[in-house]
């Protein structure tokens, strides 16, 4: 099933998409879910390592050291979606060939860009980074929200000082309110620290959390 997929493979996605989905047969639900860059280091070509990502205080994400992750995950997802339903997955922009490819392969149809604009610089390299993006996937055929959101939403600084990813909740609410229904369950595979499961809370949404790090979910829990 879907968590065991993502507590017994090696290297899988690490926390962040949302989705109208059937768990199992019976949840209607949201997932929200992270994938990270995907960068070859040194001499090791063959092995494709994700970002290994730290920041600014120098924690890392488990698991975050190799792509094997990526179709088998996005597979899994699709299977447990609920029909004419959406996904939301942030990327890592430098291999977007590799998650199109995946989620294409799933059997996600792409539907929408979001672009995430943040009030500070996340790095610095070629040039300041100063926002997240994700894709809207489609299985099957959504109908159009009745009132569709913009595709640039702003993203406040959360702080991380609970997860090192961690997304602010404000950017994550009209995302569940727009694309999953009233009632509906929402399923966060990568919960972090429970960001997801709060937003969905506030909007009267039931929830469903996995997460690998037994940290992030006891934080997850409290």
């Amino acid at each position: 099933d879907l968590k065991g997929l993502f507590q017994e493979r090696k290297g899988y996605l690490s926390k962040d998409a949302f989705l109208d989905l059937t768990y199992g047969s019976t949840i209607e639900s949201g997932l929200h879910a992270q994938s990270y860059q995907l960068f070859g280091r040194g001499n090791n070509q063959k092995r494709r390592y994700l970002v290994s990502f730290q920041d600014r205080t120098g924690r890392s994400i488990q698991n975050d050291d190799n792509d094997a992750w990526l179709k088998p995950a996005f597979s899994e997802i699709f299977r447990v979606l609920k029909r004419n339903s959406f996904c939301i997955s942030f990327y890592g922009w430098p291999h977007i060939d590799r998650f199109m490819a995946a989620w294409k392969a799933a059997g996600f149809c792409i539907v929408g860009h979001l672009v995430f604009p943040k009030r500070y610089t996340s790095s610095t390299r070629h040039l300041r980074y100063q926002h997240e993006q994700a894709y809207l996937l489609a299985k099957g055929y959504p109908n159009s929200p009745e009132y569709p959101i913009g595709d640039v939403i702003d993203f406040q600084d959360s702080g991380n000082k609970r997860h090192p990813t961690k997304k602010p909740v404000s950017a994550l609410l009209p995302l569940i309110e727009i694309f999953s229904k009233p009632g509906a369950t929402v399923c966060d595979p990568f919960a972090g620290s429970g960001t997801t499961l709060a937003a969905s809370k506030a909007l009267g949404r039931k929830y469903i959390g996995i997460e690998m790090d037994a940290n992030y979910h006891r934080l997850a829990t409290i």
